[in-house]
């Protein structure tokens, strides 16, 4: 029905309940088994999620439990902690899940917001389309081109930061609004997406900084009063600055006090030119061209690019046949040389050809510390999204369905990946100890992360997006530390006695491991006595440990 009726005939409620209502269904079928695994399974691949639910957890303890920032913590990287100003810790989305966490155990919470990513982003790109066409119908299908798209699918299957995308195209729709009506109201609207925008990643902040120039070019023209215009310009200014300052303000600050371990090449994190044009290895159909993908550098997640044919046709329409729509393609363009990133590949081979990104790179403060060009993809979505939307405005209104299906067809990533969330009883008896100490897991960074979301003590090590080298060189300068962390030859000297000085200078009581070559390890050559032994794992105690909690 959505699809049938006219932007002005419906009332603002019920067009939003329907539209709200068919973008949750499509995110439901498109994620499916999701939606039947809510409980005890987490959306993705079991990665880089387990970090974001450790996330979501943690602002929960920072600001409700402990009242302190969130900036900075021992709960990993125990006992000296770890700043988090620039690791992804998307402080937004753990202020959303806040009253969800209240309710519902934290994989439940984490799957929502994957889920309703996918609901908003369409709402948000519905809506901007809407600015530009006077049809539901053909703004629905912009929405499904951007919450939809292959970018979305890959990301939301471990990176809830750039997984909530939606605020791109509420910032976008209120900049055109304030341009356009000169209203402070659509200015301060603005300034507010602008903010969010920032708290959710800083990569989207950038984009939202890079998308208002050209949107004060492409909309200018469209001013009814420039001085309102002005005015509503310099309330988006304002309020954005004013929300983002304490922030930024950190994260600068952070940049400038040490050095960070974790950015990413751009040359090899950059987009092929053919990643536009081939289904990849998160579509359903990547199979068929994986000797194709397979040669592009990255990653399966970070070379989610594929448009659609569908979609390809029906920019190619727009931009053919609605002089109107070109703004967006030069806007969609820009985004898309620059997520081709310093220089040119083409079907896995460098060609030697500098692109723009190069000089963007010179020229924005802090950029070496991202370096992933093609995540700039999120905005050539966005640009499809519009073009599309116009382009729907062109042909018969009975192929706009038609048209809506092909396009989820294409980009379909189905069977989603969810993960089993299994944790062993153990981490829950520590959960029950009231006293502090520290734990050094061995299971591997993120799931340790995770599962102390359940035994709620410090851990050492763990893993943050940009590592400070202070907190490097301390593990580094722990004897045997490197060694059961990270597989380093071990260090000279009597293991036992290494693992006692080891366990007194970190403050640990447990040294859990859950592999056979680590328990014999800690077992055989450090000699600390196991406390606890499941098929998962074996807890030893660690020289002068307390009493084990009882399961």
């Amino acid at each position: 029905m959505v699809l049938r009726e006219p932007h002005r005939k419906l009332p603002p409620p019920r067009r939003w309940a329907y539209i709200t209502a068919a973008y949750a269904a499509l995110a439901l079928v498109l994620t499916y088994p999701s939606v039947v695994r809510l409980g005890d399974h987490m959306i993705g691949d079991g990665g880089d999620g387990l970090q974001f639910a450790w996330n979501l957890w943690w602002m929960k303890r920072a600001l409700v439990d402990l009242s302190t920032t969130p900036f900075h913590t021992t709960a990993i990287f125990h006992p000296e902690g770890v700043s988090l100003w620039l690791h992804t810790l998307t402080p937004l989305n753990g202020v959303l899940s806040l009253p969800l966490q209240a309710m519902l155990p934290l994989p439940v919470v984490y799957n929502l917001l994957v889920l309703l990513s996918f609901v908003t982003a369409g709402l948000g790109a519905f809506l901007l389309a809407s600015e530009e066409t006077e049809s539901s119908a053909c703004a629905f299908v912009g929405g499904i081109v951007f919450a939809f798209c292959s970018y979305h699918f890959a990301h939301a299957r471990g990176h809830l930061n750039l997984a909530s995308c939606q605020w791109l195209p509420l910032f976008a729709a209120c900049v055109i609004r304030a341009l356009r009506r000169g209203s402070l109201a659509n200015g301060a609207w603005a300034g507010l997406f602008l903010a969010l925008n920032g708290y959710t990643d800083p990569y989207y902040l950038l984009y939202a900084l890079m998308l208002a120039p050209l949107l004060l070019v492409a909309y200018w023209r469209e001013r009814i009063d420039t001085r309102g215009a002005l005015a509503s310009l310099a309330a988006a200014a304002l309020v954005g600055t004013a929300l983002l300052a304490p922030y930024v303000g950190g994260m600068i600050g952070a940049a400038r006090a040490e050095r960070f371990f974790g950015a990413h090449d751009a040359r090899i994190f950059s987009a092929d030119l053919t990643s536009y044009f081939v289904p990849n290895g998160v579509s359903s159909f990547g199979a068929a061209t994986r000797s194709l993908w397979s040669t592009w550098s990255g990653n399966d997640t970070e070379n989610a690019c594929f448009v659609g044919f569908s979609v390809l046709a029906l920019l190619a329409l727009a931009l053919r046949r609605d002089p109107k729509a070109r703004r967006w393609g030069a806007i969609a363009l820009v985004f898309f040389l620059f997520s081709l990133g310093p220089e040119l590949r083409i079907a896995g081979k460098a060609t030697g050809f500098a692109l723009p990104y190069a000089l963007l790179h010179r020229v924005v403060p802090f950029l070496d510390l991202g370096g992933v060009p093609v995540r700039m993809d999120i905005m050539v979505e966005l640009g499809a999204a519009v073009l599309v939307a116009r382009a729907c405005q062109l042909v018969p209104k009975r192929w706009i369905a038609l048209l809506a299906s092909a396009i989820v067809v294409e980009r379909l990533a189905l069977p989603y990946p969810t993960t089993p969330v299994l944790v062993d009883p153990f981490y829950r008896d520590l959960g029950r100890d009231p006293e502090r100490y520290g734990v050094l897991d061995l299971t591997g960074t993120t799931s340790a992360m995770y599962f102390a979301t359940q035994h709620e003590k410090n851990i050492v090590g763990g893993m943050v997006a940009r590592l400070p080298v202070s907190a490097q060189r301390f593990i580094d300068e722990t004897p045997l530390l490197p060694t059961l962390l990270h597989g380093a030859p071990p260090p000279e000297g009597d293991p036992a006695t290494l693992a006692r000085a080891m366990c007194e200078r970190l403050k640990i009581r447990y040294v859990i491991a859950h592999d056979n070559l680590r328990r014999d390890y800690v077992a055989t050559v450090l000699r600390l006595p196991s406390v606890r032994t499941t098929p998962e794992l074996t807890a030893f105690a660690c020289p002068e440990g307390v009493n084990v909690p009882s399961p």
